[in-house]
């Protein structure tokens, strides 16, 4: 497996030769993704695999960094891991896409070059919740709005209703 990979190249070539790679990018290399994070810091770990499969030449990958975002409750940095694996048929035309087989994604290859880092920096942005947020409460705020609304819940129930008037009338 190789290490280096240039952000383009030749799909075609690379299925034809089986070339495999595995490396890791920086994240303040992809412009589309540094626009959702808190900071560009970090890695993004991928492994290509370029080859033939059903007939068809393709390419498979997986990629995965820890991100670091802004928690969308509190809007505090967190990192985020996120992970996504692909498999693309690739193909000269959108007509070519009936014949893939249906694990294969169609990747219309246009010219000589196309670019791994396009591929890569769609797979981050796909991986990504839509929503960003801790597992665990973020804030002082967010503890103190849940025990009123369990205070409140309690209060509106029918039999804390009946029991009001019972003391009531006691």
């Amino acid at each position: 497996m190789q290490r280096e990979l240039s952000e383009t190249a030749n799909f075609i070539r690379l299925a034809e030769r089986n070339s495999s790679f595995e490396t890791d990018w920086a994240i303040a290399r992809f412009e589309r993704l540094k626009a959702v994070l808190n900071s560009d810091q970090g890695q993004a770990h991928i492994i290509l695999r370029f080859g033939e499969r059903a007939g068809i030449a393709c390419v498979q990958g997986s990629v995965s960094a820890d991100l670091d975002v802004l928690c969308q409750r509190c809007m505090q940095a967190m990192i985020q891991h996120v992970a996504g694996e692909f498999l693309f048929g690739l193909i000269r035309d959108e007509d070519a896409a009936d014949l893939l087989p249906k694990d294969m994604e169609p990747l219309v290859v246009q010219g000589e070059e196309q670019s791994i880092l396009d591929i890569i920096e769609d797979e981050l942005l796909l991986s990504l919740p839509q929503v960003n947020a801790h597992a665990e409460q973020c804030s002082e705020y967010l503890r103190q709005q849940n025990e009123r609304r369990e205070v409140d819940k309690i209060a509106s129930s029918p039999f804390a209703v009946l029991k009001n008037m019972m003391s009531d009338k006691a």
